[in-house]
This record gives structure tokens, sequence and C-alpha cells, in this order.
């Protein structure tokens, strides 16, 4: 759906709320292979991901986790909410097999609008080490991975079938201008990124 978000703030409950990343893409990058772990359709479909084909599991017992399994890695992808804080804490789990090294490429996609509102052409995002400041909201982050600067894009073409179905807007518009990159060699690894509107 155009209006669902990894991260949306609740300003005032229950409905105001703050649309900051749509959703974030991961990509497994080896020696051999760059992998995306992202499911998105685009109106081009030449351009949709498919990343469901690494899908080995879902379960949410305690908290949602996802189960990958790429050229030989397995990686779990937790998701935490803080109760009655703006806060989200994702954690990645990586259990490589020797002589195995290479990047986990996390890409924020940003929106920074009130819920089912698009952004502005002319909306700047400004990024720095530990927060991201667009559209007079600051939204700060913490990781253990490198943040790595990249020229802006501004993705149109998201594509919502089931918003299309029903006349919703089924076109989603996004920008991207950074990534966190997580090294990894042969082991087991743990990585981490937090999100939240206060300091942290």
């Amino acid at each position: 759906r155009n209006d669902h978000a990894i991260f949306m703030g609740v300003e005032k409950a229950p409905n105001c709320r703050f649309h900051y990343l749509t959703n974030i893409h991961e990509q497994v990058n080896t020696g051999r292979d760059s992998i995306d772990l992202a499911t998105q359709s685009y109106v081009a479909w030449s351009r949709n991901q498919k990343g469901y084909k690494y899908l080995q599991m879902f379960e949410q017992e305690y908290v949602p986790e996802w189960t990958y399994f790429i050229n030989g890695i397995t990686l779990k992808k937790q998701l935490v909410l803080e109760h009655e804080k703006n806060t989200l804490g994702i954690r990645y789990q990586l259990w490589v097999p020797q002589k195995t090294e290479g990047t986990l490429c996390a890409v924020p996609l940003m929106r920074f609008t009130p819920k089912d509102i698009q952004p502005k052409e002319s909306q700047k995002y400004i990024v720095d080490g530990n927060s991201i400041i667009s559209a007079g909201k600051c939204l700060y982050y913490k990781t253990n991975g490198k943040v790595r600067y990249t020229e802006e894009e501004r993705i149109r073409e998201l594509y919502f079938s089931y918003d299309a179905r029903d006349g919703r807007d089924s076109l989603g518009n996004v920008v991207k201008n950074h990534e966190i990159v997580f090294e990894f060699s042969e082991g087991y690894h743990e990585f981490e990124l937090i999100y939240s509107d206060t300091a942290i």
C-alpha cells in the first residue's frame, strides 16, 4: 500500500502520522554476486525486485523475523518498535560460510511527509553522521555500519497494485541519497540500525 511504511511516526493518536521511511532495501554483495532482497513492483515491470525468491521463512513469535538464504549465507532480519515512542530497531544476523566476504547494504527510501502525502519535487534531504533532516523534521539514527553518501535519486514509479484496484494513489515517490554498509567475512555477525524522532 502507498500509505504503508517501515517507519511512520505518530504525532497525535490515533491518526496524525508522519511518513519518514517507506522501506529499507537490503542488498548482499559478494565477490561474485549482488543480490537484492527487496520485493517491490514498479510501473516498468522490468525493474521489479524479486527478493522473495531468497526468503526461506517468516515468523513472529516475539518480534517479526525474516530469514533469507543467499548463496550459502543465512541472514535473519528482526524489527522492533519501542512502546509509546517513535523508535524503530532493526537487527541483522548473518552466518557466513568459509572463505566468503562482502557487504550488506541497507538503503533507506525516504519520504518525510504527512501520511498519504507525496514528497514535493523541491523537497531536500540533508544527511549527516547521525540524523536526516527534511520538511522541518529531524530523524535520528544510530548504527554499527558505515554511512556511504550517494548521489540523490528520486524514485517516482513504485507501484502498488492493491491501491490501483480500489482507486487510491497507486504510485509511490521516494528519495535515496545514502546507504548503510555492513562489512562481513566468514563467521557470525550482528548489525544494528536504530531510528528515532528523539536524539539517541
